[in-house]
């Protein structure tokens, strides 16, 4: 085993920890790489790259213009003249569609006061009033009218109501069955939808006699509960009936809505959280947007704040530091930073500047960083990581390296153990292979998954809170590192357990053999057998299934005959499969009675017909045959026993009375040597023949049970010491060494004193006969929990050439045992006693090594 260290179960944990370990080295120093590989450009080129280079910049400063350019958006969206206007009129189409202008006017329909809007939207947002999408229920309920033209009409339930009330209106088709009433208050209950109550149309007319509506109905659409009025309107069902843009729409404006409110809530914010963090003196970043169309500035920088100056302000911004020039054109575009994309940079400032077609937008950074901003953190962070890239790939390729020598060990020495060559398996081994497979893989998914969640979500955290691009902050962020080291640890854990899973079915071979899809073929074939095997002694229940199935088929068509056709087949075969399953039921009953050991039972066959009935007769049969052979066994057993015990009691007799001469005749005073032996050889014999004799009689009684157990609290480590010292001269004859280990606390059972006693002296009487001399003898007593153990070992004198179970039959000796004293039947009578005394006698034997266990239950005081 010493030789065999590298299969032992600590070294395989400790390869599988480095496993763990150099997996997070190897993903640390990837993520560090990757984050900086402008760093390993320069270690491999031998000369500096910095951070002002790198397209990270660029990133960075895209970042902040998409915030400055926001925030001058919702300042023209919510002010008026450099101030907040309240009362500023806003078009929800162009707040929500196209270049989102703001012009003052209800340009499309539909306008609101800004304060209205917004005070609406916190509202929805706070779910303080009833939308669809918060699954609230409508106060007053729409109804949708529909005109000769196919136009359409809105009306809040109430209004219409209101109308009929007055006799404006009145619904033209009426019937017993559906007054205006019951209308009205399906239309009051939300529940009388296009096409409901099979398609019946209910026109409305007008006091005059004209039809005013062809149809009405209620509206199921997306809808929000009004908070405020739309300009120029009561309400938004107004617009949507007078303006033709918006007739038929009233879905599309609600959508518009709530369009409207996600677009204001996020300028709202933008607009609340202002520009002080670009103000000059409080970043390195300098902005200036140019609306050429109405002729605006916007800029951080006092210096560049005319309008008239614009070109000699960008001139001066690309004379130093780094500076991104963009215009409505690609050809406009110009950059000294490598990397910049111009059509990514395009397309965020027209996105997220304001509508002028015609605009310059410039940005610099003061590359000397005069303030400690983000853009000096992100430098600083940059050239340290780039000072270690090199000494992080180094410790990637040990790592690298590390790895693959751990997993190719691993696979080695999986399932394997110092103690045997076998392949071993534990009990994920015995999951079906593509169970187990989907088990690792789903698991591994599920952990990286919620890791990378979290690292997405921290990243964008960080992005949001700092402004600059979350890949250099990583760097320094134990949050993040936290996220990559343990997804490293779990894509590791679990490819080892899928990969040394696998390793250990192929060795034992089992990957096929343990294979669900196997398994489902068997099933398949099986079914395949069963079918060809039994369908057609079912014909007749297949012909009943397929009348039934037929009988089904025509109920179809409604036919009242036809229906009580069917309804009579299948109470027929219902009846038929009911009867057919109490059959089974009842042979089944009958077999397990018969297995369990009423072999005299007999199934009733005068309920049953045709085949089961004819099996029910064979299995009356086999349970007769089966109860003739078993009363025959058992009057042989019968005969054997008094057979025995007749002719050892009639043997005993005689047996006693040659003893008793024996040691009469020893008594007289007989001086020849060889007279003095003739008598110790009769003397011997005659012992022996008398403990076969004893041995004989015990035997029979116990295998018959026909012995009285006198139980008793019994020290077994007192009895086995005990025997052991009677023994130790038979033990010092053949050089036998005992060695023997006896627990300190006591060893209690409840047992027949005397027959503990004997089977205690067979086993050791069996070791001072068998055992090789000169060897060892081990005898151990064990107290466990509910248990008391005795075992006894030795090493046979000669080849063991029968098995553990034969040993204990009554008679049995190896070979070379038949030339020693012995009845063989000291084991057996020592098993069957145990047994007697609810304990358990095992048998070992591997080679030459014999061993005897008893066990037997514990008695705790």
């Amino acid at each position: 085993m010493k030789g065999k260290w590298y299969k032992s179960r600590p070294w395989k944990w400790t390869l599988i920890g480095m496993s763990h370990i150099f997996s997070v080295i190897l993903i640390i120093s990837l993520v560090w790489v990757m984050n900086c590989p402008e760093a390993i450009q320069r270690m491999l080129e031998s000369r500096t790259i910095n951070y002002e280079e790198t397209n990270a910049i660029s990133q960075q400063m895209l970042t902040d213009t998409m915030h400055i350019l926001g925030y001058i958006e919702a300042e023209n969206r919510f002010e008026t003249d450099g101030k907040y206007d309240g009362d500023k009129i806003i078009d929800i189409t162009e707040l929500t569609v196209g270049d989102r202008m703001t012009s003052g006017e209800n340009v499309y329909g539909i306008a609101y006061r800004l304060d209205d809007l917004i005070s609406w939207e916190e509202a929805f947002r706070e779910d303080r009033i009833n939308s669809s999408s918060s699954g609230g229920v409508m106060k007053d309920p729409i109804v949708v009218c529909e005109k000769k033209d196919h136009t359409y009409e809105y009306y809040y339930f109430s209004e219409f109501k209101k109308k009929i009330d007055d006799g404006e209106f009145r619904f033209v088709m009426e019937t017993e069955d559906m007054t205006s009433f019951d209308i009205l208050n399906q239309l009051k209950n939300g529940n009388w939808y296009e096409g409901s109550y099979s398609g019946n149309r209910y026109a409305v007319m007008e006091k005059e006699g004209e039809i005013r509506y062809v149809n009405c109905w209620n509206y199921d659409g997306y809808w929000i509960e009004e908070m405020f009025a739309p300009e120029g309107a009561n309400s938004l069902l107004d617009i949507v009936n007078e303006d033709s843009r918006w007739n038929g729409r009233l879905e599309s404006a609600y959508n518009a809505v709530q369009t409207a409110f996600d677009t204001l809530a996020s300028e709202k914010t933008q607009y609340e959280n202002g520009l002080e963090e670009y103000e000059e003196g409080n970043t390195n970043l300098t902005y200036l947007y140019a609306d050429k169309e109405n002729k605006k500035l916007y800029t951080n920088c006092e210096e560049y704040g005319e309008y008239d100056d614009l070109e000699q302000s960008v001139s001066e911004m690309k004379k130093a530091g780094q500076y991104i020039l963009v215009k409505p054109t690609l050809k406009g575009f110009e950059s000294n930073i490598d990397g910049a994309g111009s059509q990514a940079w395009k397309s965020h400032v027209e996105a997220y500047g304001t509508v002028s077609k015609d605009f310059l937008y410039a940005a610099k950074v003061d590359t000397t960083y005069p303030i400690h901003d983000s853009y000096e953190s992100a430098a600083d962070l940059y050239n340290a990581a780039a000072d270690k890239a090199g000494t992080f790939c180094m410790l990637g390729i040990i790592s690298l390296i590390g790895l693959l020598i751990a997993i190719v060990w691993l696979t080695i020495v999986a399932g394997r153990v110092p103690e045997d060559k076998e392949v071993h398996l534990n009990r994920f081994d015995d999951v079906k292979t593509e169970i187990a497979a989907a088990l690792v893989i789903g698991l591994w998914i599920g952990c990286v998954a919620i890791l990378g969640f979290s690292l997405d979500s921290i990243s964008m955290g960080l992005t949001y809170d700092t402004g600059y691009a979350s890949s250099e902050l990583a760097l320094n962020h134990p949050a993040l590192w936290a996220c990559v080291c343990g997804m490293a640890v779990a894509s590791c854990g679990w490819f080892l357990v899928g990969w040394l899973s696998l390793v250990r079915r192929i060795k034992a071979r089992t990957v096929w053999k343990n294979s669900a899809l196997r398994w489902l073929m068997i099933r398949l074939h099986r079914g395949w057998n069963w079918a060809v095997t039994y369908i057609p002694s079912m014909w007749k229940l297949c012909i009943a299934l397929g009348v039934f199935l037929i009988t089904q088929w025509l109920m179809a068509s409604g036919e009242w005959v036809l229906v009580m056709s069917g309804l009579a087949a299948e109470a027929v075969v219902v009846l038929y499969i009911i009867r057919q399953e109490c059959g089974k039921k009842q042979i089944l009953k009958g077999v397990k009675r018969i297995a369990e050991g009423e072999v005299d039972y007999k199934i009733p066959v005068e309920k049953l017909k045709g085949e089961e009935r004819e099996i029910a007769e064979y299995i009356n049969k086999i349970g007769e045959g089966l109860d003739a052979a078993v009363e025959a066994s058992l009057k042989n057993e019968r005969l054997k026993t008094d057979l025995i015990t007749n002719v050892s009691h009639d043997i005993k007799t005689p047996l006693t009375s040659i003893i008793n001469y024996i040691d009469l005749l020893k008594r007289e005073n007989f001086t020849d040597p060889k007279v003095l032996g003739y008598l110790d050889v009769l003397e011997s014999k005659a012992q022996r023949l008398k403990t076969l004799t004893e041995d004989v009689v015990e035997a029979s009684k116990v295998s018959s049970g026909n012995v009285n157990l006198q139980y008793m609290d019994i020290d077994l480590a007192e009895m086995i010491q005990q025997t052991s010292g009677e023994f130790s001269e038979k033990f010092e004859k053949r050089r036998l060494k005992e060695v023997l280990s006896l627990p300190e606390e006591p060893a209690i059972i409840c047992a027949d004193g005397q027959r503990m006693w004997r089977v205690i002296e067979n086993i050791y009487n069996n070791a001072a006969k068998y055992a090789m001399e000169g060897t060892r003898i081990y005898a151990d007593l064990k107290v466990e929990e509910k248990t008391v153990a005795f075992s006894l070992k030795n090493i046979s004198e000669q080849p063991l050439n029968i098995s553990a179970d034969e040993l204990t039959e009554r008679f049995i000796r190896g070979d070379i045992s038949r030339s020693t004293e012995g009845s063989g039947l000291g084991l057996s009578i020592a098993k069957n006693i145990t047994e007697l005394m609810h304990g358990d006698f095992e048998i070992y034997l591997d080679g030459d090594l014999f061993r005897v266990t008893i066990t037997m239950p514990r008695v705790i005081k």
